[in-house]
């Protein structure tokens, strides 16, 4: 990476002091981090030392909720720390499986227990974080999918959160090109609604879940993946677009999710202008008949606003658009409102939530 690239992304990290706050950072930590790094190696660096310094806080303490807290820091700054690296260097998976390991430790004092389990995929297998209410049966499940660079136990956690709050059970999967899938081999493909599908096969064989309640949430390049795969998969009753795009090849992403995109393809930046173009939803979006609610923030700064509008006015199904004015990407990283309302959108989708 030459050095006009390396500020660029440098600068790209640094921006996104909104998402890093989101996640549970604080800000004050933010501003001495900021201080110190001046280079890509310095990010990568001091986020991993801070983790490892939470994490070790963590191990140490005996009250649960504080020590639920750290380990929770730990995971978020061991996540913004890989994001430095760009491609699978055995750095990047040592650090990113030290953010799982950290969010194992907290989940360990979750209120509500989080399952790994793995499904089967295209002759191998994919995973997913199934977090359910004990002792509730047949209960509406939601398969929730994130972006390109975000994380199960950074980003996904607090949507994760937000929807067990609204009464939902939650089925987070990594889907094909995701970091344990992609370290497993599976590349990002266009053609989302397999994996979905095998995601529901495994769910409907559970005998905690209603398999006639079952809704697809995606944000970010999720906000893609889960209309594309609802357009095709019709078992999902509901789909939430989050911060989606209609189709790759209509705008640039900054370089921090371009050299993500292209990792998660597994492609050379000389192959990503032709591979992107298959993600599209032109010619599937048409066949969307269940629900969709199409969620952004007007002043996104990580893709045109007007790829969600876009998502949005060609579909054909029941629909509904909910733009935040003075809002970011997602939206929810600025006001959780957004989850919330995503949640009553999908209950009342669903016939109402129980009393």
């Amino acid at each position: 990476m030459d050095k006009k690239m390396e500020a660029e992304l440098l600068s790209c990290l640094k921006g996104f002091t909104f998402r890093w706050r989101s996640l549970g950072a604080r800000d004050g930590e933010l501003l001495d981090l900021n201080k110190k790094i001046n280079s890509v190696e310095d990010w990568i660096r001091e986020y991993n030392d801070i983790a490892t310094a939470y994490e070790k806080a963590a191990d140490a303490i005996t009250d649960r909720v504080v020590k639920t807290s750290n380990y929770l820091s730990a995971a978020v700054y061991f996540h913004s720390s890989q994001l430095g690296l760009t491609s699978d260097t055995d750095r990047k998976k040592e650090i990113f499986y030290a953010s799982v390991r950290a969010y194992f430790k907290a989940a360990q004092n979750f209120s509500v227990p989080l399952e790994r389990v793995e499904f089967p995929y295209d002759g191998k297998s994919l995973s997913a974080y199934f977090r359910k209410k004990p002792g509730i049966k047949k209960w509406p499940t939601v398969v929730l999918i994130r972006g390109a660079d975000a994380s199960r136990v950074a980003e996904d956690h607090i949507i994760t959160e937000y929807l067990l709050h609204n009464g939902f059970s939650v089925f987070n999967i990594d889907m094909p090109g995701q970091y344990e899938a992609r370290f497993n081999g599976l590349a990002l493909i266009p053609n989302t609604e397999k994996p979905v599908g095998a995601a529901i096969d495994y769910l409907e064989k559970r005998p905690e879940v209603d398999p006639d309640r079952i809704v697809v949430f995606g944000s970010c390049v999720g906000g893609f993946m889960a209309p594309r795969a609802c357009s095709l998969e019709k078992r999902a009753k509901a789909c939430v677009s989050v911060g989606g795009f209609y189709s790759l090849a209509e705008f640039e992403y900054p370089l921090l999710a371009t050299l993500n995109v292209q990792n998660d393809m597994k492609v050379t930046p000389a192959e990503y202008p032709q591979r992107r173009k298959e993600f599209t939803l032109k010619g599937f979006i048409e066949k969307m008949t269940c629900p969709l609610l199409v969620i952004n923030g007007a002043e996104d700064t990580v893709m045109p606003n007007s790829q969600a509008v876009k998502i949005y006015e060609q579909a054909r199904c029941p629909k509904e658009l909910k733009i935040y004015q003075g809002l970011n990407h997602n939206a929810w990283h600025q006001n959780r409102e957004a989850l919330n309302y995503a949640a009553g959108w999908l209950w009342d989708k669903l016939g109402g939530k129980p009393a």
